[in-house]
């Protein structure tokens, strides 16, 4: 009797062993709250846009078997593991990494992200067109790539991280121009294989590096209400920061009184109640709380924004005729944009919303001046530097909005190797653009996904969701 209870008691414990063990194949469905507009990873803004390109593309802290930091920080040297290929097969070179980073720190380019390589050496005289390629990036093997930089940035590291590095295939770009985001390849663990207004289908790249994913393939798409309620959702520890631009240029609010105006008219807890639940009021200053800045009250007066409007000395200005942009194609953004609109008209502007195509709303910015812009970007990493950089980023002057100030104390913070001192850094900028509210800052969206069916060994941290390594729970 106790021989069959062992036997049994083994096969149940092998079975379990074995239900547990990965195994190749299945489908992971994802939702987003919203379908990508680009898989331009220099262009990437949106946490969904993030998602599928981590997944198609590589970095260089990714693909690099070893780096050494030199001169204080100031001279990096990245060894990438040969052989790494890109999913058409061709071999990923310390050329294509050059290639990808001076493509996103161009003007032309337009990233949001060029920022990153504000400290490299050569970079104004690339980007002024008075130098070819940025000096300060250097191939020195086929497998080998040198980074010198002209100042300490002790962030710099982390940033190569960020997906806007993500690494490219230089003669395929070249030789597809425009064409090549139909069908992007990078060296990540999925492949493209299509996408359409419903969904982003990848499938497991058989040649990765790091072995080949468990999934067959992932299919993303914005899940149906009831789709969310019986699937596993993950809240990433990632904040959207939803933010109103403000052109500078614009005759009304050049004047600091009347963004004091617009600002005092936004109603937060109204757009939370009114538009979702899942909106996260901001009462207290710009940064998410994640960052661990200390920060001010924000101020809700919309009485003394009606006073401001009022004054004499805006009479002549006040009615002129404002327009706010708010990127179509995002059911939350339309409809923080439609309240924002009414309140700042009860307050006395006169003002106007027009919804813009996601994949011209940066393009329109540039080339029609609203007044106002509505506007959202998702931090990936806790460095402080990436969520006013972003921000407060000379070569996307959407705001056309500059402060010496602020410069200054970016370069403070970069270069300071006591990270109290950094953070000092990061609370004067953060006083300065409440002072002088560049931004009118809205609060949070969290970022949450959903998936079919269960994962097991789903690994997550706040760079990405990492999926490679993780297969579906056997039924």
């Amino acid at each position: 009797m106790l021989k069959k209870v062992f036997m049994l008691f083994l096969i149940l414990t092998c079975s379990a062993s074995a239900a547990s063990l990965p195994r190749y194949g299945g489908t992971l469905k994802i939702g987003v709250g919203s379908m990508p507009q680009s898989l331009d990873p220099a262009k990437a803004v949106s946490p969904y846009e993030k998602e599928v390109c981590s997944k198609i593309y590589n970095t260089l802290p990714e693909v690099a078997k070893s780096y050494n930091s030199l001169k204080d920080g100031l001279s990096w040297v990245f060894n990438i593991l040969p052989g790494i290929q890109f999913q058409n097969s061709r071999i990923l070179t310390a050329y294509d990494v050059k290639y990808s980073f001076e493509r996103a720190a161009n003007p032309k380019t337009n990233s949001p992200y060029s920022y990153i390589f504000n400290a490299v050496q050569g970079v104004d005289e690339y980007r002024s067109g008075s130098a070819g390629e940025i000096a300060g990036i250097r191939v020195l093997d086929q497998n080998i790539l040198e980074i010198n930089l002209r100042y300490l940035d002790n962030s710099f590291f982390q940033d190569l991280s960020l997906c806007a590095a993500s690494i490219l295939p230089v003669e395929n770009l070249n030789e597809a121009g425009d064409e090549f985001w139909d069908a992007p390849v990078g060296s990540g663990p999925f492949r493209f294989v299509s996408s359409d207004e419903k969904e982003i289908i990848l499938e497991a790249n058989e040649e990765y590096f790091e072995g080949r994913p468990y999934l067959n393939d992932i299919r993303f798409s914005i899940f149906p209400e009831e789709n969310t309620k019986s699937s596993e959702s993950l809240v990433l520890n990632r904040l959207t920061t939803v933010f109103l631009g403000i052109n500078h240029q614009n005759k009304l609010f050049e004047k600091p009184y009347l963004r004091e105006a617009a600002g005092l008219s936004i109603d937060r807890q109204k757009i939370m109640d009114t538009v979702s639940a899942s909106f996260e009021i901001s009462n207290r200053g710009i940064a998410p709380d994640i960052l661990e800045l200390s920060k001010k009250d924000l101020i809700l007066n919309q009485e003394e924004a009606k006073a401001i409007l009022n004054h004499e000395e805006y009479s002549t200005v006040k009615n002129e005729l404002v327009t706010l942009y708010v990127p179509d194609g995002s059911p939350e953004l339309e409809k923080i944009g439609s309240e924002i609109r009414n309140e700042l008209a009860a307050a006395g502007f006169n003002i106007q919303m027009e919804l813009k195509p996601k994949e011209s709303f940066l393009q329109a910015l540039s080339e029609n001046k609203p007044g106002l812009f509505l506007s959202a970007f998702t931090i990936e990493n806790k460095e402080p530097k990436n969520f006013y950089a972003y921000l407060f980023n000379q070569f996307l002057p959407y705001t056309y909005y500059s402060s010496e100030k602020i410069t200054n104390f970016l370069h403070l913070a970069e270069q300071s190797v006591d990270k109290n001192e950094a953070v000092k850094s990061y609370e004067e900028i953060e006083n300065i653009m409440l002072d002088e509210k560049p931004f009118i800052f809205l609060g949070f969206l969290p970022y949450t996904i959903y998936y079919e069916p269960k994962l097991l060994d789903l690994e997550t941290d706040f760079n990405k969701l990492k999926i490679n390594s993780s297969w579906i729970m056997p039924r």
